[in-house]
């Protein structure tokens, strides 16, 4: 499941943003068949957005029905769910004892679920929020890649915990 964030620009003919506006978002499984997903009204630069969870590729249409002063208008956009879908498949060793101020490496094996290939960046972040290292490739479909990351423990004596984090680059 992705979030998309569908968001619409409107403007007079000379580019002005128009504040203000009703915007309708609608959504489309098949391009032709319309479901009205919410409403937003345009800020002062002129845009309105809408947040969608989606789970495949999902079509989305803005329209601005028009009033008194400003003809109707829409546009339609699409967004293709599962082009790269990164996923977990092993993180070695899950759980580790070490000295303070000891280096230590994890495994991490990760693979693209989706239907192109991918840029994939493999963090591991520390308790301070500190990425302590990091490293990237490309995955291409139903290819898995394992990503070897190295960090220090902490100088003194406590119990850690550590994140690996896996990110489109």
């Amino acid at each position: 499941m992705a979030v998309v964030k569908a968001t619409a620009t409107l403007t007079d003919i000379n580019g002005n943003p128009l504040s203000g506006k009703t915007i309708k978002f609608y959504y489309s499984d098949d391009g032709e068949t319309w479901n009205l997903l919410g409403t937003a009204v345009t800020d002062e630069n002129g845009r309105a957005g809408i947040v969608d969870w989606i789970e495949h590729t999902t079509y989305y249409k803005a329209v601005f029905e028009g009033d008194d002063i400003y003809e109707p208008s829409e546009a339609t956009a699409e967004f293709r769910f599962g082009l790269v879908i990164f996923s977990l498949v092993n993180l070695t060793p899950t759980s580790i004892n070490v000295k303070i101020g000891s280096e230590f490496t994890v495994s991490v094996t990760i693979r693209n679920d989706g239907s192109e290939s991918g840029t994939c960046k493999v963090q591991l972040i520390d308790h301070e929020g500190t990425v302590q290292d990091e490293k990237s490739d490309t995955i291409a479909p139903g290819e898995e890649k394992t990503f070897t990351l190295t960090g220090t423990a902490p100088t003194y004596v406590t119990e850690v915990t550590y994140v690996v984090k896996w990110v489109p680059a």
